[in-house]
């Protein structure tokens, strides 16, 4: 368990805490499952604060450089 919290190997330490807790196989597909959709949702997350970061400096540079807001069309 030590080593799972330590490296975030969930998946390739799945089989093993399965085989410790007795998880049937039906349950270690819900781990599966479970793990797939945290993935997922964190790669959501990072990819909206990644556009949020790309139009913050977009709208920086823009003002820095004179060219007015680039959300408005003239």
């Amino acid at each position: 368990m030590l080593k799972l919290f330590e490296t975030g190997e969930e998946e390739s330490l799945l089989p093993i805490v399965g085989t410790m807790l007795q998880f049937s196989p039906p349950e270690l597909n819900r781990c599966r499952e479970g793990l797939q959709q945290r993935r997922a949702h964190q790669n959501a997350a990072l990819l909206e604060a990644a556009g949020e970061a790309s139009a913050n400096v977009t709208s920086y540079v823009s003002s820095w450089l004179g060219l007015g807001d680039p959300n408005t069309t003239k």
